[in-house]
């Protein structure tokens, strides 16, 4: 299947949507798709962009300024839904390529799938005229992607009881493959002995690591307040 894939948050740029963008048109490809990325231009993309078949990826420059940008964004999406002639438009998020892709998908009679994460849908309902725009944008997707039950039930279902396609969740998963090969392990086992050594722990301590933003929506306190309770 011929997929464009859509994303303003991509490597080298840091954070977890950039490395779902980047994971989920990776495998896209690897599973046999041909799949070409429109994204910013954060710098140099991975080697593994330029050494996967079927994965072409595209990096723009575009003016930082959230509304602005949707003149430029709307351009590149349009040329590139004429380059491709894809099958399948897929948003990794709503933001940025969002409207540009819903509005072409329609006039084009493409379907289109968006992934929501939750907090970035959340923030459209503060005023009358994002919710409905993000409102329409959802009600005419082929298809809703959530990260998690929560994402689909508590953001979606109860903001969005009667405007919304099927919705599908797919936990954010990890490479198996890659963490798990033998290499993987001892720099593991290495790294976590060296770091413990470093702060003079034993190598029986129990670490927790948590790679995220310090955001409320994470529940990093929810967690340290749990903790105090067996400590």
């Amino acid at each position: 299947m011929k997929i464009l894939f859509f994303s303003t948050d991509f490597p080298p740029n840091l954070g977890g949507v950039a490395t779902l963008s980047y994971e989920q048109a990776l495998h896209l490809a690897r599973l046999g798709n041909e799949v070409t990325v429109e994204t910013l231009d954060f710098g140099p993309l991975p080697v593994a962009c330029a050494q996967t078949p079927g994965l072409t990826v595209h990096n723009h420059r575009v003016a930082p300024r959230p509304v602005m940008r949707l003149v430029p964004l709307s351009k590149i999406a349009l040329q590139a839904i004429r380059r491709t002639e894809a099958e399948l438009f897929y948003a990794s998020t709503h933001r940025g390529f969002g409207v540009p892709m819903g509005i072409a998908a329609r006039f084009q009679g493409k379907p289109y799938v968006i992934y929501v994460h939750g907090s970035e849908v959340l923030t459209e309902l503060k005023s009358a005229s994002r919710k409905l725009t993000i409102s329409c944008l959802l009600h005419h997707a082929a298809l809703l992607i959530t990260n998690s039950k929560n994402t689909a039930h508590s953001v979606l279902a109860n903001n969005f009881p009667e405007r919304l396609p099927p919705i599908k969740v797919i936990h954010p998963g990890i490479d198996q493959e890659r963490l798990s090969a033998p290499q993987a392990k001892k720099d593991a086992i290495l790294l976590r002995r060296e770091w413990l050594a470093s702060r003079g722990k034993s190598t029986d301590t129990v670490v927790l690591l948590s790679l995220c933003r310090l955001s409320r929506q994470k529940g990093i306190d929810c967690t340290l307040q749990a903790l105090k309770m067996f400590l």
